[in-house]
């Protein structure tokens, strides 16, 4: 598993154990992410309740 420093914004096209997601950070690691790649979500602590809900 490689981790890249990217972020991950979740549109509103929403399915069950699917999501399309807009990636923002640096460019180099955005060329890395191919369509359709997984991707895992990693855990929410350490953050402002407003980060968690993605405001």
């Amino acid at each position: 598993m490689i981790k890249l420093p990217a972020e991950l914004v979740v549109t509103d096209q929403l399915q069950p154990e699917k999501a399309w997601v807009l990636i923002r950070g640096d460019k180099n690691a955005v060329k890395r992410v191919k369509v359709g790649q997984l991707v895992e979500r990693s855990a929410l602590t350490g953050q402002s309740l407003f980060k968690k809900l993605g405001y």
